[in-house]
């Protein structure tokens, strides 16, 4: 199963988050599109944000409207925080490597099959020196 991550302070969520997610999960066979709210963006903490819960909430009811099942709402950058006991920057990296540790092997690569059929039309690469 291949999964990817959307996220976003989604403040407010809107057609086209969800229309490129659709375009993405077509292009790529993707599964499961988890969106996911940042709790506190490093590059927006001058900014007002809408409470956290409130931008969640949007999320699950657009995705709810949305109506396609690879759709899935998040909250691993508030369950990260919280398990740190503080509200601080919610950083890319350490949301992939927790989602990583929390995926089976089958959610991170696609079957053997594709992969194959991947590396048929990867170009070569031709080193001149």
């Amino acid at each position: 199963m291949n999964t990817c991550l959307f996220g976003g302070t989604f403040d407010p969520i809107h057609n086209g988050h969800t229309a490129i997610a659709r375009a993405a999960a077509d292009k790529f066979d993707l599964k499961k599109i988890l969106f996911a709210p940042s709790d506190v963006p490093p590059h927006k903490q001058s900014k007002s944000l809408t409470a956290y819960w409130h931008r969640y909430a949007m999320v699950a009811l657009a995705l709810r409207d949305a109506d396609d099942k690879r759709f899935i709402p998040s909250a691993i950058e508030l369950e990260m925080n919280q398990e740190k006991g503080k509200h601080g920057s919610s950083y890319s990296i350490d949301t992939l490597e927790r989602l990583s540790r929390s995926l089976k092997k089958s959610d991170r690569q696609p079957p053997a099959e594709k992969r194959a059929a991947r590396r048929k039309k990867a170009v070569p690469v031709v080193a001149a020196h």
